[in-house]
Order: C-alpha cells, then structure tokens, then sequence
C-alpha cells in the first residue's frame, strides 16, 4: 500500500460505517438487568471496526484491514460472523471491533454496572504468511468513551489514527488480555468471556470494545461470533 494515504478513503474503507447499526435488541426502559446476543446472521448489528497502533514505521512499510461480515463454514454447517483481518509489514498493529449501547437499550446515565462478556473466537482458513496462533492476542474492554479518531499531520499527508491507547489520561482506555488463539492452530473454536466493572457517562452511553492485537508481521485474520452481553445495575 502507497504509504500516502487518501483521509476520506481510510474512513470509507477501513472503518466500514456502511454497515447501519441495528437496534432490534433495543429497550428504551431503564432496566437493573439487561442482556443483548449477536450472531451477526443478518449484518454487523450496530457493531464498528477500528484500527490503532499506526506509527509511522507502519505507514512507511504500508498495511491493509478489513472489517465486515462474513461467511464462514463450522462442521460443514454455513454460519455468519464478524471478520477481522490485517497485514502489516511491520510489527505492533492492533485491530477491533466495538458496539455502543445506550439508554435506548435501557441503561441509566452516571450509574455503575457490571459487564459480563462472552464471545467465540474462530480460525480463517487458507490465510498465507499468517502470524501465528499463539502471537494473536484476544483484548477486551468496556468504557464510557468512545473510541477516539485522530487526524494527524505529517509532512504534507494527513493519517488517520483511530486509537483506543491515547496518550489523554481522561480518554486512555484499559484494554485487558484475555488469552491468545493458541486453541484456533487446531480448528477449533475458541471462547472467551470476562467481567467488568463499568460506569455510563452523563448520556448513559458505554462502548464495548473486542480486538486482536499482535506483536509479529504478517497477516492476522479471524471470525468474531456469538457475542454475548449480560449487564447488571451495582
């Protein structure tokens, strides 16, 4: 890839807004207990691909990712899932997905919950000059912030940065490690499921953040399925 990057390009192509969110699990009632499932059977449902860890080593050598919904076959059954892919000639690129939720789903502003995550991780098949297994690190967290996209200026081109590890205090998002795909070298699925402690800002908003982040070049692809949300009022 021309390490001179189009802004409006990145943004169409990497972020994938075109997927239109879907609130189908939505309750616009505040609730003390609320649960949402995603099999991602019929779009992305609402949820939104990101990119961090774009330095400049990176810009330079060039990168590609993709973001969206995707066929995948599971014992010769057909299923659907979130596909997460890069490649990067360089080292240190972490890519995600995250869903926001609100108080159109039933969550109060400025109130404490608890968060507890579930999802399936699955392999791609047929992926050349893949990163290993055990190198692709399964990150998760769950803010009151969304997300930053930063805009910045080097030379006369502009790159864009969407990056969940700012350098702002009051914007640093705390990823957690949850494991690596080890599992997924032998086809095999891989769940993952954490807790966390969140707060909703002033507009009762939070953002469930699911990523993949490695240390090692090469292309790191992977299916996303079967999310699962349980939130409950502390």
């Amino acid at each position: 890839m021309n390490r001179k990057i189009i802004l409006p390009i990145l943004i169409v192509s990497l972020l994938l807004f075109g997927c239109q969110n879907k609130y189908s699990d939505n309750n616009t009632s505040e609730s003390h207990s609320l649960e949402f499932n995603y099999d991602f059977q019929n779009g992305t449902d609402g949820w939104m691909g990101g990119l961090a860890g774009i330095d400049g080593d990176t810009l330079t050598y060039g990168f590609d990712i993709n973001f969206a919904q995707a066929d995948y076959s599971l014992n010769d059954n057909s299923n659907r899932g979130i596909y997460l892919t890069c490649s990067t000639k360089n080292n240190n690129m972490f890519m995600y997905t995250t869903k926001k939720l609100s108080s159109r789903d039933g969550l109060s502003p400025l109130s404490n919950y608890e968060v507890n995550l579930k999802f399936d991780i699955l392999p791609v098949k047929n992926n050349n000059n893949s990163i290993p297994m055990d190198r692709l690190f399964i990150k998760a967290a769950v803010v009151n912030i969304e997300p930053s996209m930063q805009v910045i200026e080097r030379g006369y081109n502009n790159y864009l940065f969407v990056n969940p590890n700012t350098e702002d205090a009051s914007k640093k998002i705390n990823l957690i490690t949850l494991g690596n795909a080890d599992a997924l070298n032998n086809n095999d699925i891989e769940t993952f499921q954490e807790s966390f402690n969140a707060t909703t800002n002033s507009n009762g908003e939070m953002w469930v953040i699911i990523g993949v982040d490695s240390d090692y070049k090469g292309n790191g692809s992977l299916f996303l399925d079967n999310v699962n949300i349980s939130i409950n009022k502390i």
